[in-house]
């Protein structure tokens, strides 16, 4: 009776974790036909996928904090990528290369981050219940300014030095600007190693961290949760192991080998992930969470909550100018009056393919949802050309696109819904 108990919940749990994950699933198995079925070669697409999902994880993981923070799916990182492009614009005023500009790009950019980011905090707090809109219209605005500024006032009004940025007449600066030479890879090429290292490596840590975890633990570990923290990473371990090692996967595994790593990209990423999660984890994400999950209780209990929420949307537009300034070294080329302005969309986007909501988000999400993304990107044009012609796949992308912010919007209300009537 007890092992029929066993299974019908374990049945159970697999028809919960199906309908939960049925927009990462679609995704990913979307993905798995586009790499089976692409002209392609395999080491082509899988380097691109890699190589946009690294150029852009560090601006998905910047939603996550004012998520736990009650805020919601911030559209204002569009502000932080602005602040990132003004700090590169300023550093390549000064004529450095190399990591020195990247550095000096930051350096220009987050007082300027910290700035926007407190306003935009105020004003999210002003309009509590609606953040989502505001920060969007806030977003519009702020670029509106941004480009008015560097267009008509930038080497006119304003005086700039660097004439080879401005356009012929002297005044406003180039739509586009090649940062090949400058601050074009000047993260990504300073270390990289092949991505089997990487993930072995990554493997063994999170293997070793679970056996630590459940060995701890005196309760009894379901079936589920034994095979993703057991099973799958020592299964990718060995295949690591026998791809380094052997020629049992003859092409295919020299393949995966010829990947290559960005190593201080992927710290920064992780560095970022790791602040989050000890955030999250603190006494601190106490505190956002029950500002989130309980206003009546936090509002009660005399808890800073305009404090609070500005310091996270304050971090999420820092973060946002970093990640912009990292996206941009890795792409080579700003589009001045356009590099930032789908930011917002595209990361928001990331996390609701991964399933994350207006009370959840999680790190695991933010990285799965920009991989999931990416590959999506990637292989898409060439599947669903080979189907449709080039104007109805284009209307398909907006629909697309569009499709997932309204399930976004939908499943904010609904949420923010349950949570307010969970702690009436």
């Amino acid at each position: 009776m007890a092992d029929k108990n066993l299974v019908e919940k374990a049945k159970f749990d697999l028809k919960d974790i199906l309908l939960s994950n049925m927009l990462p699933i679609l995704f990913g198995v979307f993905i798995i036909f586009g790499l089976f079925t692409t002209d392609r070669a395999l080491f082509t697409v899988l380097d691109e996928i890699v190589q946009l999902s690294l150029s852009n994880a560090f601006l998905v993981l910047a939603l996550i904090i004012p998520i736990l923070a009650g805020v919601g799916l911030n559209f204002g990182i569009v502000i932080g990528a602005m602040a990132g492009q003004i700090g590169i614009i300023l550093a390549l005023s000064w004529g450095l290369t190399g990591f020195k500009s990247f550095l000096l790009a930051i350096a220009f950019a987050t007082p300027i981050a910290i700035v926007l980011g407190l306003l935009l905090g105020l004003l999210l707090h002003k309009t509590h219940g609606q953040e989502m809109i505001a920060s969007l219209f806030t977003g519009y605005a702020l670029n509106g300014v941004y480009q008015g500024f560097f267009l008509f006032l930038l080497g006119g009004l304003i005086p700039f030095g660097a004439s080879k940025l401005l356009l012929n007449d002297g005044v406003g600066l180039k739509n586009t600007i090649d940062l090949t030479g400058t601050l074009g890879s000047s993260v990504d090429a300073l270390w990289q190693v092949s991505i089997v290292i990487v993930i072995f490596f990554f493997a063994l840590v999170f293997l070793a961290y679970n056996t630590y975890q459940l060995r701890k633990t005196e309760a009894k570990v379901e079936i589920l949760q034994f095979v993703f923290k057991i099973i799958i990473p020592s299964l990718i371990i060995i295949f690591s192991i026998l791809i380094m090692n052997t020629n049992i996967f003859s092409t295919n595994g020299n393949i995966i080998r010829r990947i290559e790593f960005p190593v201080v990209t992927g710290l920064l990423i992780g560095g970022l992930a790791f602040f989050i999660h000890q955030i999250s984890e603190s006494k601190i994400g106490d505190v956002l969470k029950t500002i989130a999950h309980k206003p009546k209780e936090a509002k009660a209990s005399g808890l800073p909550v305009k404090k609070y929420k500005v310091i996270a949307v304050m971090l999420s537009i820092v973060f946002a100018a970093w990640g912009q300034i990292i996206h941009l070294q890795n792409t080579g080329m700003m589009l001045t009056y356009g590099s930032h302005t789908g930011v917002g969309v595209i990361s928001i986007i990331a996390l609701i393919i991964a399933g994350a909501s207006i009370d959840k988000a999680t790190i695991g999400q933010a990285l799965l949802g920009v991989l999931l993304l990416q590959g999506f990107m990637v292989l898409a044009p060439e599947i669903l050309l080979s189907i449709f012609s080039r104007n109805i796949y284009s209307v398909l992308r907006i629909i697309m696109i569009n499709g997932l912010l309204v399930y976004g919007f939908i499943q904010t209300r609904k949420n923010k819904k349950s949570i307010l009537e969970k702690h009436e």
